[in-house]
């Protein structure tokens, strides 16, 4: 009986076992599936964080990329100066894309050689000159006529690592990007030493920067374009303003000056003719020659050649003035050749031309060294002609006359001056002298056209013409020519 009860109580044990070792296989495989749900889930899951990771990424790249154009396109809307755009423009660039340095450079005229217009050697060394033009090569000439960017990673190991000057700073990678005006590469932008490698992406985001650059360049263009055209409208504007002025003083010379000598000739006429009249009386109630002889002898000898001489004088000054005007009006229209002057030589032939009037008054003419000057070669030899001209005619009576002619040299313009000790002029003639035919001294031959004309000449060439004097110790005059 026991070995019975002892039996089943193995059996059930052995139940026991089956059903526990089941219930454990069946966790087993409930486990195995559940760890392959996991590692998959966690599969799953690394994959999304993974593409989480490339969004934010290329999230964080688009931000900088749009924030580094955004700086760029602030840049061409805010500034006027075009150097400095497009050195914020290739700043932001080159943060972008991780350079480390390189340059903007724009071509020459011939489309061979570049001309640098910012450089930046970031952390290196360079004893290159920025100024020197360098020939294209290499990516650069291959950029410039494919017309699109070109990137270089391993540049040491490339054949045009000879050809860079003494003294250029180490290049490891370099990358060239094309800007164009009007489908022409007119400038390349170049990077370099990038850690890593430059790449596609890089290209893509040059391209647009380069594009601002253009845009910058091309603002520029039209802006200059513009400026020339305010500035030429202006110089047409104080022409016309000019000749109106001009206008006025003939009307006004036409009022004055040819009507008084024609009022003369008017008047001398009449006379004339009343004694051609007295004269034809006296013919017609001839009895005695002698006495004829007698009343005829003071009309004949006196009355009609003194009314002669009168009306020849006044014809004199109407054909002086008549000249005078055409000269005027002969200067507004000469068409200018304006070249470099060396004023020393000018100045020296000036002299020789008045050696003779020079050594007759015994004046001292004392000439520094001259700046150059850009002008029409005749036209200013005749205004430092007719200074001098007047320093001879205007000397103080009883003082030995001397004239100092010097110049200095601005930044564009050459400043000249002529400085006598002659009579000199009150402060209210000091602009009147320049006005036409005013004269300061009638006693002094001329016609008042002398300054007049040299004023004309000298705003013609852009400059200016001024006067210091003090009454009884002489005039300097200033003239102000480009450079």
């Amino acid at each position: 009986m026991q070995t019975i009860d002892y039996i089943r109580k193995i059996k059930t044990q052995d139940e026991e076992i089956a059903r526990q070792r089941e219930e454990i296989n069946a966790f087993n495989e409930a486990y195995r599936v559940l760890s392959e749900e996991l590692h998959e889930k966690n599969e799953n899951f690394q994959s999304l964080e993974k593409k989480l990771k490339t969004i934010e990424n290329n999230f964080r790249r688009k931000y900088s990329e749009n924030i580094a154009l955004l700086k760029a396109l602030m840049a061409i809307l805010k500034f006027p100066d075009y150097k400095y755009i497009i050195k914020i423009i290739y700043h932001s660039c080159k943060k972008l894309i991780g350079a480390q340095a390189g340059l903007v450079s724009l071509l020459t005229e011939d489309n061979i050689q570049k001309k640098v217009l910012y450089s930046d050697i970031g952390k290196y060394s360079c004893t290159v000159d920025g100024d020197f033009p360098m020939s294209l090569r290499g990516s650069m000439e291959k950029s410039y006529k494919l017309q699109t960017p070109v990137y270089e990673n391993n540049f040491p190991d490339s054949e045009w690592t000879e050809y860079l000057p003494k003294g250029h700073i180490h290049l490891q990678n370099v990358m060239f990007v094309p800007f164009m005006i009007e489908n022409k590469v007119c400038g390349l932008l170049g990077f370099a030493n990038k850690p890593g490698e430059f790449n596609d992406d890089d290209k893509r985001m040059t391209l647009a920067f380069s594009e601002f650059i253009s845009i910058a360049l091309h603002n520029n263009r039209i802006l200059q374009t513009l400026k020339e055209k305010v500035k030429k409208i202006e110089q047409l504007n104080k022409q016309l303003k000019n000749k109106n002025e001009d206008l006025e003083k003939i009307l006004y010379i036409m009022t004055h000056d040819l009507r008084s000598p024609l009022i003369n000739i008017h008047g001398f006429s009449t006379e004339i003719s009343e004694i051609i009249e007295d004269i034809g009386n006296k013919l017609a109630n001839f009895t005695n020659l002698e006495t004829l002889r007698e009343s005829l002898s003071p009309l004949l000898n006196s009355e009609l050649p003194l009314f002669f001489n009168y009306i020849f004088v006044s014809i004199n000054k109407l054909d002086s003035l008549i000249s005078a005007l055409l000269k005027l009006f002969r200067l507004g229209r000469t068409e200018m050749t304006v070249q470099k002057i060396d004023m020393n030589n000018l100045l020296a032939d000036v002299i020789s031309n008045f050696e003779y009037g020079l050594k007759e008054k015994n004046v001292d003419v004392v000439i520094g060294k001259l700046p150059s000057c850009k002008g029409d070669l005749s036209l200013i030899h005749q205004v430092f002609s007719n200074i001098i001209d007047n320093a001879l005619k205007y000397g103080s009576p009883g003082k030995k006359q001397k004239i100092v002619i010097s110049g200095t040299k601005s930044k564009n313009f050459s400043v000249f001056s002529i400085e006598d000790n002659g009579k000199g002029i009150s402060p209210n003639e000091r602009e009147k002298i320049f006005e036409l035919f005013y004269r300061s001294d009638n006693s002094v031959s001329g016609e008042g056209l002398g300054l007049a004309a040299s004023k004309k000449i000298i705003e013609m060439h852009g400059g200016k013409i001024w006067v210091d004097s003090v009454i009884g110790e002489g005039c300097k005059f200033y003239i102000s020519l480009n450079n």
